[in-house]
């Protein structure tokens, strides 16, 4: 099993990189619209690479966190993370919000 020490680790480079990731995407989207327009238009399968990225760290902080807090991670904690991260998606995505 991974230590405590690697998970603390992993737990600050996920958060830093997720909304450092964002925070960037954001702003070149606000203030690059026409660029990034053109650069997602021709490259669409970018934009889908970064959609599975935000999607893979949607459900990773909730395990990090998890497994911190309680010192054990067993497929039916990830079975019912995985699960509650998809009614999210499917929730907000059909209702529109």
């Amino acid at each position: 099993m991974l230590s405590d020490t690697f998970w603390k680790k992993l737990r600050w480079w996920v958060y830093i990189g997720g909304v450092g990731g964002v925070v960037v995407f954001i702003y070149f989207a606000d203030t690059q619209a026409e660029a990034m327009e053109s650069f997602f238009s021709d490259r669409m399968w970018l934009f889908v690479v970064v959609l599975i990225i935000a999607c893979i760290l949607f459900v990773l902080i909730p395990l990090i966190e998890i497994r911190l807090s309680r010192g054990v991670l067993d497929w039916r904690t990830i079975g019912l993370t995985l699960g509650v991260v998809a009614a999210l998606i499917l929730f907000f995505s059909l209702t529109r919000l």
